[in-house]
Order: structure tokens, then C-alpha cells, then sequence
């Protein structure tokens, strides 16, 4: 079975017919530092690898809507860190 990531027209046909989430997942992602995650998330999101690394600062979370067969998947997205940075003012 294939998941693909939902496009414009899609989404819009789908509010057009007054369609619901028919599947809500949460998802966290946690690890070490440097080890993927928002890689991981980006590549999910149907973006390209970022050719350079920076350090989440605090958890980000990111909604990712994608389409199986006729349904509407949403999908929120915790990219976690196991200690903030703290930002010098």
C-alpha cells in the first residue's frame, strides 16, 4: 500500500465534498542529537534533505495531511529535542 503526501486539488476536492479526517495520528519523534530527526520529518513532508545541520532549539511540531485511496490522513508531528538550547540575546 502506498501513502502519498495530499496536493492542492486533492485537499480541495475533498473540502468541496465536506470530506473529514477519517485518520488522526500523533507521532513523535525523539533521539540523540544530530540523528536524523528533522531530516526524517522534512523527507515526510515530501522535501528535499537540507544540505546544511541546524540544531532544533525546542520542539517543533508539523502537520502533514496526506491521501490513502479516498481518505483524508492527518498527521501531527512532534520533532523533539531532550534539551533545549538556550539563545544568547
Amino acid at each position: 500500500k502506498r501513502i502519498e503526501k495530499m496536493d492542492k486539488t486533492m485537499k480541495l476536492l475533498l473540502y468541496q465534498k465536506g470530506a473529514t479526517v477519517r485518520f488522526n495520528m500523533k507521532i513523535v519523534i525523539r533521539g540523540d542529537r544530530k540523528s536524523g530527526k528533522s531530516s526524517l520529518l522534512r523527507r515526510l513532508q515530501g522535501l528535499s534533505l537540507s544540505e546544511t545541520y541546524r540544531a532544533t532549539p525546542e520542539i517543533e511540531c508539523q502537520v502533514i495531511n496526506w491521501s490513502y485511496k479516498n481518505d483524508f490522513v492527518k498527521i501531527d508531528f512532534w520533532d523533539t529535542v531532550d534539551v533545549g538550547l538556550t539563545i544568547d540575546g
